[in-house]
């Protein structure tokens, strides 16, 4: 079964390793280089944040996903 981090990973391109997290290309705006930055908090919640400025719900919006994405399910 995949996590909800797979399932983001298949939306985004050039995704790679960096430091305790992840890169990517930004997809709400014309990214040539990665500038999105992927990392899971403490809570595994799905932290998102596009250096260039983008709002996460702009991100959010690109990769056809919403807030509630981001947090894992409890039980």
């Amino acid at each position: 079964m995949e996590t909800k981090i797979d399932e983001i990973f298949l939306r985004l391109n050039k995704v790679s390793r960096s430091g305790g997290g992840w890169t990517a290309l930004c997809p709400h705006h014309g990214d040539k280089e990665p500038s999105l930055s992927i990392n899971v908090g403490d809570d595994g919640r799905i932290l998102l944040y596009c250096h260039a400025g983008c709002p996460t719900e702009g991100v959010l919006q690109a990769l056809n996903m919403t807030f509630r994405d981001l947090f894992t399910k409890r039980r």
